[in-house]
């Protein structure tokens, strides 16, 4: 049997939730660029300073995009989270709080 054939028993034998703890972004990624909403066609860096500058003026609209796009979001996350934002304006504690919200 294959890995194909065997994924119904490996997704079978998961037991609770599936946690994210480390990313292997480098000096060339992306991240998951969505292709519909306010963040199409951004990379994962320009997602989070859109989504920062959209954060100060009103979290509805955050989280309309959060909804539009959750994977991306979610998939980006991690990555934003250990990411140097400084040359945007956007300082440790400012991010923290976008992420937290996020």
């Amino acid at each position: 049997m294959g890995p194909a054939e065997d994924l119904s028993s490996f997704n079978n034998a998961i037991r609770g939730l599936i946690r994210l703890e480390n990313d292997f972004g480098g000096t060339l990624f992306t991240g998951q660029i969505p292709d519909a909403f306010g963040l199409k066609g951004l990379d994962a860096i320009a997602q989070f300073v859109a989504l920062y500058k959209t954060w100060e003026y009103g979290t509805f609209d955050v989280a309309s995009e959060m909804s539009a796009n959750r994977k991306t979001v979610y998939l980006n996350w991690l990555f934003c989270a250990q990411h140097d934002f400084s040359n945007f304006g956007i300082n440790r504690e400012q991010r923290g709080i976008l992420l937290g919200g996020l």
